[in-house]
């Protein structure tokens, strides 16, 4: 990739990376207050990092939840399962047709209740997610600074990406390296808004859980990653395909080193097949989880009149141009981190989320990128192989974000 080249993405890349990463740890009873990363001031405020807890994700489709507990060295899967949000027209995601917050609030919650119950989940500690509108990451580097000069400092940076008074602000910080050559710090900046965490925070103790804590997406996913894989300096991407967008993780020698939002998910192909062939929602999204990404013989092996008599434009145009936007956005990010890192190579790309189990797509995405692809699963490091039923290897990669949280409380 040539200077030029990199700096536009560099540019581009400092605009558009807000999405959610590394742990926000907040005080339940002072959720204002900046809290370490490392969950030191809960320890103060009485909460034990032992026992097993609740990992939370609360994605626009479902909730999820994962509850493991660490014995020795190992995870122990105690309890998972999730929860549809209801959903009467399976037109779109229903919290983006909710007329007001509150009733989205409420359908939320009545999810949640519902997930508890079924799941006969024994405890209510939990570790959540943030939804991924509500905090912002930025990688930075700052000069080497002591500590009460480097607080300053970053509380001016947060102030500037998020664009809100310093006393509406909470931000947290991890520092990630250090460039001694030029005496700098690299520095991953979380930041949000005190209403909006407070907001959360309601919504868990609304539906009968006690949050311990709280992390953004990224995190959680790295987490999931960390604790399930041994890292030695490979360089090692994780991609969450999620419903309405995707959120890439590069990490190396277990350190997250790049997170970046990409506003491609799964309910973009399954919304191109209903528009393009003029079915509706469910019959896409039925089509799209029995076919995946078939290869050109396997297409040529359907039934023309199961189709409509239009394999060719659902195999040349509408799954190729999906294919190739989520392609290249990834590849886009790749070319970046390894410019601005000075690495050679990605070793292994990881996909997971909902749609990372369509058929061939990581085999497609292989071919693309001509990087080792595979399915991430964090239920095939917890189970033993005559646990792993097909029930499991099905919904696990729906819960890596929900697993990561989970582990929170033994790292």
């Amino acid at each position: 990739m040539n200077e030029h080249k990199s700096e536009i993405l560099k540019d581009e890349f400092k605009q558009n990376t807000s999405v959610d990463s590394k742990k926000l740890n907040m005080s339940i009873s002072k959720p204002e207050v900046k809290v370490s990363y490392k969950g030191k001031l809960l320890q103060k405020l009485g909460y034990q990092r032992t026992g097993a807890f609740l990992g939370l994700d609360i994605g626009n489709f479902f909730v999820k939840m994962v509850e493991l507990k660490k014995v020795k060295d190992k995870f122990i899967l105690l309890n998972a399962g999730m929860e549809k949000i209801p959903n009467p027209s399976e037109e779109e995601d229903l919290l983006s047709k909710i007329s007001s917050e509150q009733d989205s609030t409420s359908i939320i919650i009545k999810s949640l209740r519902q997930l508890l119950k079924n799941q006969s989940f024994k405890i209510d500690k939990v570790v959540s997610s943030l939804p991924g509108d509500l905090a912002v990451e930025r990688f930075i580097k700052v000069p080497s600074l002591k500590k009460k000069e480097l607080d300053e400092v970053l509380q001016w940076e947060a102030q500037k990406y998020l664009n809100h008074p310093l006393e509406e602000i909470v931000f947290d910080y991890s520092i990630i390296g250090e460039d001694k050559k030029d005496n700098n710090l690299e520095i991953l900046l979380i930041i949000s808004l005190k209403k909006e965490i407070k907001k959360h925070l309601n919504l868990l103790q609304a539906s009968g859980l006690k949050p311990i804590a709280l992390e953004t997406r990224s995190q959680a996913l790295h987490n999931a990653l960390l604790n399930s894989i041994s890292f030695k300096d490979e360089v090692v991407a994780l991609v969450d395909i999620g419903a309405e967008f995707s959120i890439l993780n590069i990490a190396q020698a277990g350190l997250l080193r790049f997170s970046r939002g990409i506003k491609i998910g799964g309910q973009h192909l399954t919304q191109a097949l209903a528009n393009d062939l003029d079915w509706n929602i469910k019959k896409a999204e039925s089509f799209k989880q029995r076919l995946g990404f078939l290869s050109v013989d396997e297409f040529k092996s359907l039934k023309e009149e199961e189709l409509g008599g239009k394999v060719n434009l659902i195999r040349e145009e509408i799954l190729t141009d999906y294919l190739e936007k989520l392609a290249t956005e990834i590849e886009r990010s790749f070319e970046y981190y390894l410019t601005e890192s000075g690495n050679e190579k990605i070793d292994l790309l990881f996909i997971t989320g909902g749609s990372s189990k369509l058929k061939n797509l990581d085999r497609s995405l292989e071919e693309k990128l001509r990087v080792k692809t595979e399915i991430f699963n964090p239920f095939k490091y917890v189970l033993e192989d005559e646990e792993l039923t097909q029930d499991w290897e099905d919904l696990g990669p729906h819960l890596t974000v929900a697993f990561g949280s989970a582990t929170w409380s033994q790292r």
